[in-house]
């Protein structure tokens, strides 16, 4: 032997039964943990997280040009997870969040566009006032 290296050699022998075992039990942690794993990243997933999405600020002027294009809109009320209560106005590829009293001009029906583009006006300054 070179000096400076020294082999060991340790010789555990492990009956078949136990080998087998232990063979056994370290693929059952590792199959339980894997499920655990799948578990847990389809409950993140379908729960959206535990945190909930929330407006924290409303914008007070939107022009009836942006709430035409509204596609649809949720109402946002206080609660212990959201203290703002707001319209959540989701558009094409944007979402805004408006203050509540928005609800009157995007209840009105969308028939002719210049007649609601007018009353729409008149809302806004009747709100403002």
């Amino acid at each position: 032997m070179k000096a400076g290296r020294c082999h060991v050699r340790s010789h555990i022998t492990l009956s078949p039964h136990l080998y087998t075992f232990t063979l056994l039990l370290t693929m059952e942690l590792r199959v339980t943990a894997l499920l655990l794993l799948v578990v847990c990243a389809t409950i993140f997933t379908t729960t959206e997280g535990v945190i909930p999405r929330c407006c924290v600020g409303v914008s007070n002027s939107i022009s009836c040009g942006v709430l035409r294009k509204v596609d649809k809109y949720e109402v946002q009320k206080t609660s212990s997870s959201c203290d703002t209560a707001a319209l959540i106005l989701h558009m094409k590829n944007k979402t805004y969040c408006a203050h509540p009293r928005y609800d009157k001009v995007l209840e009105m029906p969308k028939k002719n566009q210049r007649k609601w583009i007018r009353d729409c006006k008149k809302m806004l300054r009747k709100m403002t006032q």
